[in-house]
């Protein structure tokens, strides 16, 4: 059924279905140009991170189910109906069977995420009550009305669902309430949640890239680094893959609040009456974002790589090895698949060494780690 004519049922469906943004259309553009600018100022003078210190916060777990769980990881999600409840459908179905790659093994059937994280961009163009409500919230009741194991969501902000100042972000997501069958469970818009088997799902709230708030890094002082035991992994959702970013020369730095927090707040935590610095034994095993409208990964290199036997194959053809598959390499994924239009990959580097060389956040006598494009 088409979008127009599921219009005519819209007091039926409690939401209005809406077509793609047309973010060529010179009225749409000079609409966003000026919400951009206003957020802008309005941030820098009225962050609404530092008014959530005020919600009292609460500590978030998972618990498992027959010994596993499932996670999902969408983002950029709320632009025009079609694919947007396209995604919400794969999202809300009991199971799944995805087709295995030509000669690979099946990998199904996948049953659904106990927990649905959400990466940013929530809504198109422009954050307001009535757009969440059409653009996220109407497609996804309609996809999962109802569930009886109600699966916790959770949700981080991008710029897009900045440019109201946060309002609606906090009345829609940080409130407690239902989502169709998902319930949301955070009152601030970053989280910490413990999940099974000593994991955490951290998610970050960066603003438009600014350094992380002080309430922000009590919150997480409080709630996570506190936690960490030896052995813990760490899935890290942050806005932007800022780590792609930080291949430009001219933005070197784009990566060194994220490298930053993991080091002061993952691998270390601070005692404040004998002020040393103790080692948690935790690390970050998978960073994950949107923004970017593909999918791309990039795999820690390891030192047992520099041993492996050459690869012929890439040698004449100049690209990157293949990565063996190892739990110990760290992950980084770019996954901006929720529906909005698709942006290209080509331009991708092959590695990042992480930090960046000359970076203000490398420390001396520390060397950058590489990551290798592997997907």
């Amino acid at each position: 059924m088409k979008v127009a004519d599921l219009r005519e049922r819209e007091e039926d469906l409690g939401f209005r279905p809406e077509d793609a943004v047309r973010w060529l259309s010179p009225r749409e553009l000079w609409r966003a140009g000026v919400k951009v600018v206003l957020s802008s100022v309005f941030a820098s003078y009225a962050d609404k991170r530092e008014v959530q210190e005020a919600l009292e916060p609460t500590e978030l777990t998972v618990s498992p189910v027959e010994g596993e769980l499932w996670l999902d990881f969408v983002a950029d999600l709320g632009d025009g109906f079609d694919a947007t409840c396209t995604v919400a459908g794969l999202l809300a179905a009991d199971r799944i069977e995805p087709q295995p790659p030509s000669g690979g093994e099946p990998v199904g059937p996948l049953p659904r995420a106990r927990v649905l994280v959400l990466g940013g961009d929530e809504v198109y163009p422009t954050a307001s009550a009535q757009e969440y409500d059409n653009r996220m919230k109407g497609p996804y009741r309609a996809a999962l009305p109802d569930a009886r194991d109600e699966p916790s969501m959770f949700v981080l902000p991008g710029n897009h669902d900045w440019y109201d100042g946060l309002t609606s972000f906090l009345r829609v997501f940080a409130q407690g309430r239902s989502i169709g069958g998902w319930r949301t469970r955070q009152n601030r818009s970053y989280f910490a949640v413990q999940l099974p088997n000593r994991w955490w799902l951290v998610g970050l709230d960066t603003q438009f890239g600014s350094e992380l708030d002080a309430p922000q890094l009590r919150y997480f002082t409080r709630f996570l680094t506190a936690k960490l035991e030896p052995g813990d992994s760490v899935i890290l959702c942050c806005a932007t893959p800022t780590w792609v970013k930080s291949a430009d020369k001219e933005h070197r730095d784009a990566f060194n609040s994220l490298h930053w927090f993991e080091r002061n707040y993952i691998r270390t935590r601070h005692d404040d009456e004998s002020a040393l610095i103790e080692q948690t034994g935790a690390s970050v095993r998978l960073w994950i974002t949107g923004d970017s409208h593909h999918y791309a990964r990039f795999a820690e290199r390891l030192s047992s790589d520099e041993d492996a036997e050459p690869d012929t194959a890439a040698q004449e053809t100049g690209a990157e090895p293949v990565l063996s598959p190892d739990p110990q390499r760290r992950q980084m994924v770019t996954c901006g698949l929720g529906g909005a239009y698709l942006s290209a990959t080509h331009d991708l580097p092959e590695v990042l060494p992480l930090p960046p060389e000359k970076s203000r956040v490398l420390q001396k006598d520390e060397n950058p780690t590489k990551f290798a494009r592997s997907g």
